[in-house]
């Protein structure tokens, strides 16, 4: 699960993720956002904790680091319809 913002995106993992490692991401997508199946980003840890309720997960926060402008459009269509206020 995750939160999305115009830079980047908050999940929910089952590891702790390393500060400041890259990964490549690939996010699916639902045929009312695209006609394409997923997205594919690089985005890179920037904070890791455990939760507080359920300490078996992890909040991670990741920044964007590279994204095509057309996944951008997808991402930011995402953000309007299901992103944290």
């Amino acid at each position: 699960t995750g939160a999305l913002g115009a830079q980047g995106l908050k999940l929910e993992t089952s590891e702790p993720l390393m500060l400041g490692k890259d990964y490549y991401l690939r996010l699916m997508l639902t045929p009312e956002m695209s006609e394409r199946e997923f997205m594919v980003f690089i985005a890179r840890v920037k904070w890791c904790h455990s939760d507080s309720i359920e300490p078996n997960l992890y909040r991670v926060g990741l920044q964007i680091l590279e994204i095509l402008p057309d996944d951008k459009e997808i991402f930011l269509l995402i953000l309007e319809k299901y992103g944290s206020k």
